[in-house]
């Protein structure tokens, strides 16, 4: 069973669910939670493979890693792809698991969020990576630290037995 808004503040309250730093009275939705972005980046290297293998290479090894100061706008170019990171760090214990959605608003906008791995295990404690890619034709502005730019929620983990 999922979470509503009242099972998710629970779930906080019982240390269930910790979020670092902690939500917003505004980031509590009706079924989720609205997770911000981060200001660490990881761009594609300049030197754009023709040929990627993943048996024998690390996708680390193709980006470079940034972090924008305070306050400072992310530019999503038409056709860009960068790899973000939420602002907050969650920790999700033994009986709930966590799924991370991009938000509608920014699809309108050409904004993919996440594309692959939706589902945050039980006892995942980090901050999740974010896929981030402009399929629009205009530069949209990201504000680390203010831009909700995806979703998380959270449902019962049950054994039958």
């Amino acid at each position: 069973m999922f979470l509503g808004r009242e099972g998710l503040q629970c779930a906080v309250k019982q240390e269930r669910i910790i979020f670092e730093p902690e939500l917003e009275p505004w980031q509590y939705q009706e079924g989720a939670v609205d997770l911000r972005l981060g200001r660490r980046f990881w761009q594609p290297q300049s030197e754009v493979a023709e040929d990627i293998d993943p048996m024998v290479q690390r996708a680390e090894d193709h980006y470079v890693l940034s972090e924008l100061p305070d306050r400072t706008i992310l530019t999503l170019e038409p056709n860009a792809f960068v790899l973000g990171e939420t602002l907050e760090c969650i920790t999700i214990d033994e009986t709930l698991i966590g799924f991370i959605q991009g938000r509608s608003s920014w699809g309108r906008w050409g904004v993919s969020v996440h594309c692959t791995a939706p589902t945050v295990h039980p006892r995942w404690s980090g901050q999740l990576r974010l896929e981030l890619h402009n399929h629009g034709t205009a530069i949209v502005r990201l504000y680390p630290d203010r831009s909700s730019l995806c979703q998380m929620s959270f449902a019962e983990v049950r054994n039958l037995g």
